[in-house]
């Protein structure tokens, strides 16, 4: 019986290994063929031809207050013009087993366009352009378009840019790929979907920016949030720099957490990746690690109590020496304070009661089995 199982794993092994052999040399197959021109790649000894074909139109935008693309697989820059019209210039690709086909399926790509209701909607309708599911392509929009719509963005794979526009509302929704937003300004919110897309925002104002992702990178910087700022993230890493917002809330199974600079209500929750806040001003503070490390560094407001919890997971804070706070400790692994503390409760090798400068908002740190720092800034060793 043993031996029936080793040859089971072997035989299983082996086929997990031709099949890793086959989706790498897939992925380096497609990678040059997504990046050729007109051409032809060979795949396993068949070759395969791309063809790509430019088109420009201009509409006009009288009445037209929302914008909304729903494609599946396409690289999509929208940016602001001044004027009345939408310009769009296209990039239209086709895949074939021969050149002829190829071209054909470029030249027969056709962009439906929907101009009612005060809505323009884009989309790519095989049907149409006479083309069967077997057939591949795809359309690449540069979009231009007058300041003041809502943009609204289906994508099912794909780099998607908004960069320079002021907007009345933002929605992109893609599974994977990469969406960049760049100097941009949405009287309303920003909501962003994706599963596995990488995002880069740098320089945004908006209402609210909420932000749902499975996983992978996302880096936030120069922001001006009038109200929240929510990520919920399933792994990867989360950075965010200087996002002035009125309250912050991170949600995470997993994914690693820097923050630098952030005011305001903060509320940070992970199962397993660590957290790192630098340099934060007059913040109101609320984390929670299952096995995470938490870091903490910066003042913490002298108007509402601050929590911060691990289960497993060691928690370092550096306050400043002038804080006034009440602290309550407890660990079964090793509390450090690096500073004297007047008792005011409890004081064991478990918990520690106290105050620091005449008292104030209540600080709990807690960890179940991590070690707990307490430390002032002053006395940091850099």
């Amino acid at each position: 019986m043993k031996k029936n199982k080793s040859i089971g794993l072997m035989v299983s092994v082996i086929g997990l290994g031709v099949v890793s052999v086959f989706c790498v040399l897939a992925g380096i197959a497609y990678f040059n063929w997504a990046q050729s021109g007109v051409g032809r790649i060979d795949f396993f000894d068949t070759p395969m031809f791309k063809s790509s074909v430019d088109e420009t139109m201009t509409l006009e935008s009288k009445g037209v207050t929302e914008i909304e693309i729903n494609l599946d697989y396409s690289d999509i820059q929208i940016s602001e013009i001044e004027g009345d019209n939408i310009e769009l210039h296209l990039v239209k690709t086709g895949w074939a087993y021969t050149e002829e086909e190829a071209s054909q399926i470029a030249n027969a790509l056709f962009l439906s366009q929907d101009l009612s209701n005060g809505k323009a909607t884009f989309s790519l309708s095989k049907e149409l352009a006479g083309l069967t599911n077997d057939q591949a392509g795809k359309i690449d929009i540069q979009l231009i378009i007058p300041n003041g719509m809502k943009i609204e963005v289906n994508v099912k794979s794909g780099e998607i840019l908004l960069s320079g526009i002021e907007v009345a509302d933002i929605n992109v929704d893609t599974q994977d790929g990469k969406i960049t937003l760049q100097n941009v300004f949405s009287r309303g919110g920003c909501l962003i979907n994706t599963d596995y897309a990488e995002i880069e925002v740098d320089t945004i104002r908006c209402s609210n920016l909420l932000v749902n992702s499975s996983g992978w990178e996302s880096v936030f910087a120069n922001g001006e949030i009038e109200n929240q700022l929510e990520i919920s993230s399933s792994f990867g890493r989360i950075e965010l720099w200087d996002m002035n917002a009125a309250s912050y809330s991170i949600d995470s199974l997993s994914a690693d957490i820097f923050a630098n600079n952030l005011k305001g209500d903060v509320s940070v929750k992970t199962g397993f990746g660590k957290v790192e806040l630098y340099s934060q001003d007059d913040v109101t503070l609320f984390v929670e690690s299952e096995y995470g490390d938490l870091y903490f560094e910066g003042t913490l407001s002298p108007n509402s109590d601050h929590t911060v919890k691990s289960d497993n997971g060691n928690i370092e804070l550096f306050i400043p020496s002038e804080s006034a706070l009440d602290l309550y400790l407890s660990s079964f692994g090793e509390i450090q304070i690096d500073f004297l503390l007047s008792l005011t409760g409890q004081l064991s090798s478990r918990v520690k009661e106290g105050e620091i400068n005449g008292g104030g908002p209540l600080l709990t740190i807690e960890s179940d089995y991590g070690n707990i720092s307490l430390n002032f800034i002053n006395n940091k060793k850099e």
